[in-house]
């Protein structure tokens, strides 16, 4: 996972929240308040008077739910916040253990994850559900790399020593590999 990317993306879904609190929400409803004091600054005809109540109405339910809306979005994006640290630098995989630091119950936390994996914060992870454990791929291929790069080893079947496959003779008993061992 590239940190740098995943602290980028973190940052832009705290400024969307922003975004639709004060970018939003407050200019619909200022065009409430003006269609508000145009209805009390003279004496409209009916027409104008239902056309305005209607525009005052409309624009500040849809401020109040943008605005909501915005307040939500920050919530989870300091959620992440809380988040991003533990798995990213700590290396915490445990959604139980995440949970705990946190202090937020592991179905939220589970949740708030798989959206991190779903925004491409954590781009190169995967949730193991069965374990609720964080799974690293460029790691998890990273140590089978390292694994497959190890030459195999065998056991001695006479004195049990874990010796390299590549060996002809037993290096703590002496036997000869070839007639005498297992794979393990």
């Amino acid at each position: 996972m590239n940190v740098l990317e995943g602290q980028k993306i973190l940052l832009s879904k705290c400024k969307q929240g922003m975004w639709y609190q004060y970018g939003c929400a407050l200019p619909i409803a200022c065009l409430g308040a003006l269609a508000l004091i145009a209805i009390l600054s003279e004496k409209p005809s009916a027409t104008i008077y239902s056309i305005a109540m209607l525009t005052c109405i409309v624009s500040v339910v849809l401020a109040i739910a943008i605005f909501v809306y915005g307040i939500t979005l920050r919530k989870k994006a300091t959620l992440y916040k809380m988040i991003f640290p533990l798995v990213a630098y700590e290396k915490k995989s445990s959604i139980d253990e995440i949970a705990a630091c946190i202090g937020v119950n592991i179905p939220q936390t589970l949740t708030a994850v798989e959206k991190m994996i779903d925004n491409g914060i954590f781009s190169s992870y995967y949730i193991d559900t069965l374990t609720r454990q964080i799974i690293d791929l460029e790691e998890d291929t990273k140590t089978t790399a390292e694994q497959s790069s190890n030459p195999k080893e065998i056991i001695c079947k006479g004195c049990g020593a874990s010796i390299s496959a590549t060996a002809k003779v037993c290096e703590f008993c002496g036997a000869t590999i070839a007639e005498n061992t297992d794979d393990k």
